[in-house]
């Protein structure tokens, strides 16, 4: 799974900032370094940077990237988007949130991304 890999890529490749690509966008985990994250705070000049902060280090050229591409395909939905922008969104987080709670049993995560 790919927070296993993204959790030591940092180190074994001296990477910056470590994405995943293929899963849904808003849950792919994202890897960045402290000096990276000071260094893009220390210069940015937009303020509104809630969303398309990840282009301070992809586009910038200024940071080593590292893009894990998942191959796995029960984890591979890179139709669904699972970000929390209305409250529509609130109740499918919730549903998520409240299965994984009541299974809690391994492989909550990839059962709940099948149900998506």
């Amino acid at each position: 799974m790919c927070t296993g890999n993204l959790s030591k890529l940092p180190k074994e490749s001296n990477a910056d900032f470590v994405t995943c690509e293929g899963l849904p966008f808003g849950a792919a985990p994202v890897g960045i370094k402290v000096e990276a994250l000071k260094s893009v705070c220390s210069w940015k000049t937009e303020t509104r940077t809630d969303t398309g902060w990840g282009k301070y280090f992809t586009d910038s050229g200024l940071f080593k990237v590292e893009v894990l591409n998942i191959q796995d395909e029960e984890l591979r939905h890179p139709e669904i988007r699972l970000t929390l922008d209305y409250p529509e969104d609130y109740a499918v987080f919730k549903a998520i949130f409240d299965e994984l709670y009541r299974e809690r049993t391994s492989g909550q995560l990839e059962r709940s991304a099948q149900a998506a």
